[in-house]
C-alpha cells in the first residue's frame, strides 16, 4: 500500500501509519466541516467525531481515510456539482472499496423539480419503514441464486427473522433530527438531503445482523452525525 511505503519513508517506525492516516483523516475531518462553519460550532463537532469515530482510525485505517473522505465531499452533494463528488468517491474507493455505494448519497440532493423531490422522499420513507421485511425476503432471494450461493458464507446470522433490537443503536440520534427537522432546515433548506441520508443508518445497521460487513457500511452514514448533531443544537438557538 502506498501509504505504508511513504510512511515508512517518512520515519522508518511503526508509528509511522498512524501518523500519516491520522493527519489524512482530520485534514478531510475539518476541511469538511469549514464548509458549513456558518451553521456549527466546529469544536462541537470535533468533540463529535473523538467520541463517535477517532478510536476506529487506529484499527481499521484504510476505511477510516475513506469515510473521511467522503465526508468531505458531502458540500458537492449541498452544492450539488456530481464531477467533484464522484471524483471523491473515486478516490475514497481507491482507500477502501466500500466507499463507492456512498456514490448513492448523490440521489438525496435537493432536486428543482418539487414533484419528483416529493415522489422520491416517500418511496424512500416507505422502503426505510419496510427494511426489517424487504432484507430478509432479498437475503432469502439471494442465497438461492446459484450466481451468489458461493457467498452464503457471508451471513453470520442463518436465522433470518425479524429483530428491532438495531433500533437502540439508531433512534437516540435519528429521533432528535428528525423532530427539529424543520428548524435545521430554516438554516439551509439543502440540508435535508443530509437527513434523509442519514436514514441509511437503519438498513445498514440492520443488514449488519446477517452480514458481517453490513455494520461496516453504517459507519459512512455515521459520519453524517459529525455535521446533524452540531446542526440541530444550533438550529434550537
Amino acid at each position: 500500500m502506498l501509504l505504508n511505503k511513504i510512511s515508512s519513508f517518512i520515519c522508518q517506525k511503526p508509528w509511522g501509519i498512524f501518523l500519516l492516516s491520522s493527519l489524512l483523516i482530520h485534514i478531510f475531518v475539518i476541511w469538511g466541516l469549514d464548509f458549513f462553519k456558518k451553521d456549527i460550532s466546529i469544536p462541537f463537532a470535533l468533540f463529535v467525531y473523538y467520541v463517535l469515530f477517532f478510536y476506529f482510525g487506529l484499527n481499521g485505517i484504510r476505511q477510516a481515510i475513506a469515510m473521511a473522505i467522503v465526508f468531505f465531499s458531502i458540500r458537492y452533494i449541498v452544492k450539488n456539482n456530481f464531477n467533484k463528488f464522484f471524483l471523491c468517491m473515486f478516490l475514497a474507493f481507491m482507500f477502501h472499496n466500500t466507499a463507492i455505494l456512498c456514490t448513492v448519497f448523490y440521489v438525496f440532493r435537493k432536486t428543482n423539480i418539487k414533484l419528483l423531490s416529493n415522489s422520491k422522499r416517500i418511496i424512500y420513507y416507505l422502503s426505510i419503514l419496510l427494511t426489517p421485511v424487504l432484507l430478509i425476503y432479498l437475503i432469502q432471494i439471494a442465497i438461492k441464486l446459484p450466481l451468489l450461493s458461493n457467498y452464503s458464507h457471508y451471513i453470520s446470522n442463518t436465522s433470518l427473522t425479524i429483530n428491532l433490537r438495531f433500533l437502540y443503536f439508531v433512534l437516540p440520534i435519528l429521533l432528535p433530527i428528525f423532530l427539529f427537522k424543520s428548524k435545521i432546515l430554516k438554516l439551509k433548506s439543502s440540508y435535508e438531503s443530509l437527513i434523509d441520508a442519514s436514514l441509511l443508518n437503519i438498513p445498514f445497521y440492520y443488514l449488519g445482523y446477517y452480514v458481517d460487513w453490513g455494520s461496516r457500511m453504517a459507519l459512512y452514514t455515521n459520519y453524517l452525525y459529525i455535521l446533524l448533531i452540531p446542526l440541530t443544537i444550533n438550529s434550537l438557538k
